[in-house]
């Protein structure tokens, strides 16, 4: 039997399933979805849940709620050691707090001791320095 991973599932991801600006992309995330959810161990945090009710599209945040409901396995629970680590971070990579949410999210994963981050990102995640930063700090 292939080896399951534990994807934390970060707000960028969940946004797009309710997207109607980017229909390419809201179809490729929600298959991704699909083939991921039984293969996989899907996790999401408080500060998913928290970003997604913010959504200023009542409609879209509607779309994202029924899409998110009972397609994740774990709830990583509220802990303030996320913040904390998103901090520290943001700290040694002597960034701003516009990053501290998505680093905060990277505590979450760590918490919740996930395999990879799923996300659209692309702006924070997918720079060098963030990542050798991230890497260096989960090893």
């Amino acid at each position: 039997m292939k080896r399951r991973y534990r994807l934390y599932l970060d707000t960028s991801f969940w946004d797009r399933l309710g997207d109607a600006a980017s229909p390419d992309r809201r179809r490729l995330t929600y298959q991704f979805l699909t083939y991921v959810r039984r293969r996989h161990v899907l996790l999401i945090s408080p500060l998913v849940v928290d970003e997604v009710d913010q959504t200023p599209n009542p409609h879209e945040r509607r779309v994202i709620e029924r899409r998110m409901h009972g397609a994740y396995d774990i709830m990583v629970s509220r802990d303030s050691r996320a913040a904390a680590i998103g901090r520290d971070l943001s700290a040694r990579g002597k960034f701003g707090q516009g990053r501290l949410a998505d680093l905060t999210h990277v505590g979450y994963a760590v918490i919740g001791m996930a395999d990879a981050i799923v996300t659209w990102d692309v702006r924070t995640f997918a720079q060098p320095t963030v990542r050798g930063i991230v890497h260096a700090y989960c090893l």
